[in-house]
């Protein structure tokens, strides 16, 4: 006994029409829900024939039914459609990439209301679906009066009114069938009315790749006129650089016998520029299965080429930058699983990018320096950022000390932890000889019986030791206020006359950047007393440095040699009074 549905127009305007989708690819499957749903159907899949009839006999409200043919192992889609619609009136249309006479033969004497070839586009779909229920109301609606009818001739001998009800009634129904007549006809020229005006290019090649037919959406895409196209090859409108590969596809689509996707080509539009085109293609056969011609459809990409392009130039810039890091990037999910890094971090690690696919935070370090890093990674998840130095373990057992910082990454709201590390195992190597450099330096500075005086470029004071203060009778702060060329100091020669600025030691060594050595002054203090010195000067080869100036007391020297150049002096003069 056959089960009927509900004619749709008897159903809720509020409730949608149920559509059972057969389709045995869930990508394809899900893509034409989505499609379906946006249009206001309620949709259920079924991913084989068992599963279709399963979900007809278990539910009610299945509006009509979307069928694939080729439905991978088991019954295909005539097979399951014939079983369904043996027990079930519903709407049923066939929904298939297929377009082979022997493919669309199999359907022929089944009760279906439409074949429609997938990727005709959402508007011819939708168009379709609505046909297909005008179609089936109608026909419920003829077997309705059908029906009737039999009644009528039952109640024939009863009563010659009911008679005539009855021819009334027929004549009404061969109406209906005149209607449904007329709507298949007006659902061709929708069909033909959608080819028309698809957004996308439909277009008919010959085998030998001339254009038989292309839509007028050729004109508002590419500017040419449909007879400018027509009975042309289509060589000559797509780059020279793209032929071949459009040749091989079109022979792959003969070899293949059945629809080819996704050839990506440039078509010359008629103002000399070219846009990108998509094109997909299926072989047409006659009746002897030769493939005579090839039917497509072109969508033009040129945009998502432009942005594909943009985001490729980003992709290597961005690339290059963090290659240009010096130092190792890494990224750590959560889980602290290593899952994006530079080829630095390969090369200072030693590690393959293989072996950095499996290692995880925890395997770079051990003991205090563990735990520093474990605190700074906690700063970094709590505050945003975080900076840490320890001692990196790597491949071999060697160590890296690095700086490490690290920031709080937010991608598709996923949390990461992100950062540079820069090896500075090298630089504090020099900053511990600096160090100790530094150390022999100030304690020789220190200890060494001279004064010792630093200036800057300006002559101006920066630096003196112990021994300098004690020699200038001035504290460290005193003398930072003197310029060695001013006349703060007042200094004598050996004669006793005045010395001038420009003759010092250590102006002649800033002025003439060289060595002046063991020049006698005489610094004569407030007091009047003179400290005599032996001053040696020497440029610093220091940015912002001056000169250097080495001093030394001599003032008992100098006490002495006078002693004995007077002592000298008398013996002379008494020898020759003796002489005399």
């Amino acid at each position: 006994m056959l089960t009927y549905i509900l004619n749709v127009n008897d159903m809720p305007r509020n409730k949608p029409i149920t559509v059972l989708l057969v389709e045995d690819e869930a990508i394809i499957a899900l893509a034409e829900k989505q499609m379906l749903e946006r249009n206001g159907y309620s949709v259920i899949i079924a991913h084989s024939g068992e599963k279709a009839i399963e979900a007809v006999n278990q539910r009610q409200d299945i509006g009509l039914i979307l069928m694939d043919i080729n439905l991978g192992s088991g019954m295909d889609g005539t097979e399951a459609a014939c079983v369904i619609l043996k027990n079930h009136e519903l709407p049923l249309v066939f929904l298939s990439s297929h377009t082979e006479r022997e493919v669309v033969d199999k359907t022929e004497g089944i009760t279906s209301f439409g074949y429609i070839v997938k990727n005709s586009g959402e508007t011819i779909l939708m168009a379709s679906i609505k046909m297909a229920l005008k179609l089936f109301n109608a026909q419920l609606s003829i077997k309705a009066q059908g029906l009737a009818i039999e009644h009528a001739y039952a109640d024939l001998q009863v009563s010659n009114e009911d008679l005539q009800q009855t021819v009334e009634e027929l004549n009404a129904t061969n109406a209906e069938l005149e209607k449904s007549k007329a709507l298949l006809s007006l659902g061709e020229e929708k069909y033909r009315f959608l080819v028309e005006n698809n957004h996308d290019l439909i277009y008919t090649l010959s085998i030998e790749g001339i254009f038989l037919f292309v839509s007028p959406t050729w004109t508002k895409m590419l500017g040419h006129s449909v007879d400018e196209v027509v009975g042309k090859s289509f060589i000559p409108f797509v780059h020279p650089d793209d032929v071949s590969s459009c040749l091989a596809w079109l022979k792959k689509v003969v070899d293949r016998g059945a629809r080819l996707e996704n050839s990506v080509y440039r078509v010359r539009h008629r103002d000399g520029s070219w846009r990108w085109h998509n094109s997909s293609a299926v072989p047409l056969q006659d009746e002897r299965g030769r493939v005579i011609g090839f039917e497509g459809t072109a969508r033009d990409i040129t945009e998502q080429k432009r942005v594909e392009d943009e985001l490729s130039d980003e992709k290597q810039f961005t690339e290059a930058l963090l290659e240009s890091i010096p130092g190792y990037l890494y990224v750590y999910d959560l889980e602290g699983r290593l899952i994006r890094w530079n080829k630095k971090h390969e090369t200072m690690t030693g590690y393959t990018a293989e072996e950095l696919s499996h290692m995880t935070m925890d395997q770079w370090f051990e003991g205090e320096d563990a735990v520093r890093v474990a605190e700074a990674v906690k700063r970094v998840f709590e505050t945003g950022y975080g900076e840490v130095v320890a001692h990196l373990l790597i491949k071999g057992g060697g160590k890296l000390l690095i700086h490490s910082t690290g920031a709080r990454l937010q991608v598709a709201g996923k949390t990461y932890f992100t950062g540079v590390g820069i090896d500075i195992t090298k630089r504090a190597q020099v900053e511990a000889a600096l160090r100790v450099s530094e150390a022999k330096y100030r304690t020789l500075y220190e200890i060494l019986p001279l004064g010792i005086t630093i200036t800057d470029t300006q002559g101006m004071v920066v630096e003196s030791n112990r021994v300098a203060q004690k020699i200038l009778g001035l504290t460290a702060e005193q003398h930072k206020t003197r310029n060695i060329g001013s006349h703060d100091w007042t200094i004598i020669k050996a004669d006793g006359s005045p010395m001038p600025p420009d003759e010092f030691a250590s102006t002649r060594a800033l002025r003439e950047q060289r060595l002046v050595e063991n020049v006698r002054m005489g610094l004569v203090k407030e007091n009047g007393t003179v400290v005599w010195l032996n001053v040696s000067a020497t440029p610093v080869p220091l940015e912002g440095y001056g000169v250097a100036i080495a001093y030394m007391d001599i003032s008992d020297r100098v006490r002495d040699e006078d002693s004995i150049r007077a002592l000298s002096a008398e013996i002379e003069t008494r020898a020759r009074k003796r002489r005399t």
